[in-house]
């Protein structure tokens, strides 16, 4: 069998200004920034081997020297090794990418660099697929993981972990699940081991219409001699109207935090999508609580409302625009800033793969408690991308 082989190069050239590139609310610096960020996405798929993955080099050029220039790099690999078909598979995934340190909050929508850390994150994983029954199959592996980061203040991991995972076909619209993880994580500070069980199912009750359910138990003990034990879930519903899609999602994870261990967020949200003929609108809510699970004393609360829209101008000639409310609350500080994030654009096809876009970006900061807290930021971004 012939292998299916492709690649695209590219090319994103932009010019940016900021008037306030380090986001201080007194010292204030405006700049010029030019960013080159050549690329390269393949795909290749065989019997044997399928991968599929994208890099870009990220070069960054202060005008008025506020830093010196920068780089960072942006990669995804995904591959999938089939070492005995459908039976014995192997995982490999590579990401780099440039993160926000603040788990509570996305600052690369804000800044090229400000609160955030250049992250490497490698997996490999081994796994065997076991077809008990036409309906009935069982995902038995181990994981390796191991995440890097540049700034010093993140700490570095090493994941090594089992996994076995069960899912049973119901019907052609519902299924179950249950499964059990492993995870023994040797980080820079202290260590621990994590246990998960879970169980739950899906059900498709119509065109883009489904609910689905997940609920368990984790286990941690630290290297300290601490232990954690709480229940976790994932629930939701997504239905579709003739105005509309809704969804409604509720559940508490364990995400890995670069600043510590582990954090736990506990999160509600909701969203409508209204289509119309040339564009659409989204709308959304989300409340979520965070605390860590190390001893750490997090607590803060988060609230946020947004718009999302798109519409098509004329041919070839696109608007968009967002707007985003945050307001948290860290009782650990006696603090509860708030965040007002805007960001309009538009963009143009020029030719066939030639896209030119101007957006504009602003970021206003408020606490009546932390005077350093009080920012804005104002970013006007021209860009031009190639795809040959």
């Amino acid at each position: 069998m012939a292998a299916d082989f492709s690649y695209h190069p590219s090319l994103a050239v932009s010019e940016e200004y900021t008037d306030n590139v380090f986001e201080s609310q007194d010292n204030k610096r405006a700049d010029y920034i030019t960013r080159a960020v050549p690329g390269l996405a393949l795909q290749y798929k065989s019997a044997l081997w399928e991968w599929d993955g994208s890099y870009a080099f990220d070069y960054r050029y202060y005008a008025r020297r506020s830093r010196n220039d920068d780089t960072t790099h942006n990669l995804a690999v995904k591959g999938l090794i089939k070492v005995i078909d459908e039976f014995f598979l192997l995982n490999l995934n590579e990401s780099y990418k440039r993160v926000s340190l603040d788990i509570t909050q996305d600052y690369t929508k804000d800044s090229l660099f400000f609160n955030q850390s250049d992250q490497n994150i490698f997996i490999a994983s081994p796994y065997f697929v076991w077809r008990i029954d036409p309906k009935l199959s069982l995902k038995t592996g181990y994981r390796f993981a191991n995440t890097w980061y540049r700034e010093p203040v993140a700490e570095n991991r090493t994941d090594n972990g089992a996994f076995a995972e069960a899912t049973y076909e119901l019907s052609r619209n519902a299924s179950l699940n249950m499964g059990y993880t492993f995870i023994r994580q040797n980080a820079e500070t202290f260590d621990y081991d994590k246990h998960d069980v879970y169980g739950g199912g899906r059900y498709e009750f119509g065109k883009h219409s489904f609910i689905f359910g997940q609920v368990g138990n984790t286990w941690i003990r630290y290297s300290l001699g601490n232990r954690v034990e709480n229940l976790f879930w994932n629930a939701g519903i997504t239905k579709e109207f003739e105005t509309g899609t809704a969804t409604v999602v509720t559940g508490v994870k364990y995400s890995e935090d670069p600043l510590r261990n582990i954090t736990r967020e506990r999160f509600y949200s909701a969203s409508f999508d209204y289509p119309f003929d040339r564009g659409h609108v989204v709308f959304s809510a989300n409340y979520s609580e965070f605390d860590g699970t190390d001893g750490a004393f997090l607590d803060t609360t988060k609230y946020t409302v947004g718009i999302t829209g798109r519409y098509e101008l004329l041919t070839d000639f696109t608007g968009t625009l967002a707007f985003t409310a945050d307001n948290f609350v860290r009782s650990y500080m006696s603090n509860s800033p708030r965040k007002f994030y805007v960001n309009a654009g538009l963009s143009y096809l020029i030719a066939p793969d030639l896209t030119g876009g101007l957006n504009y970006v602003f970021v206003d900061y408020y606490s009546p408690t932390v005077i350093t807290d009080n920012r804005q930021v104002n970013r006007v971004i021209l860009d031009f991308r190639k795809t040959f």
